[in-house]
């Protein structure tokens, strides 16, 4: 019913930005890979996808439905959107893709679990 990103270090995180991918029958698992991959060890954001199998088994791109979840601190209020705002159904083929995250600076090493 609904997305909630949950930051694991809110002085850390400075925004999220989650999309959701609607398959139809030209993929036959969209499950399959795996859940996460590390985008600074990839070259390009294609590389990415593939290595996530996000692309349908034709090679084509599934229907992307951009930013239906955004975090960004003080952005939205623990209330939420107004009633009849937003509404997006995700299929049983579907899959939410957090695209990117983002950190702000930090004087000291420090590590996030969102």
């Amino acid at each position: 019913r609904a997305i909630q990103f949950v930051p694991g270090n809110r002085k850390l995180i400075h925004h999220m930005n989650g999309h959701i991918v609607q398959y139809d029958d030209k993929k036959k698992n969209p499950f399959q890979g795996p859940y996460a991959v590390d985008r600074e060890s990839l070259k390009t954001l294609e590389e990415s996808y593939d290595a996530i199998h996000l692309l349908n088994d034709d090679g084509s791109y599934p229907a992307l439905t951009r930013s239906v979840a955004n975090y960004l601190p003080g952005a939205v209020s623990p209330a939420g959107y107004p009633h009849g705002i937003g509404g997006w159904t995700l299929n049983r083929k579907g899959a939410f893709l957090m695209r990117d995250i983002h950190y702000g600076p930090s004087p000291i090493d420090t590590e996030d679990q969102s």
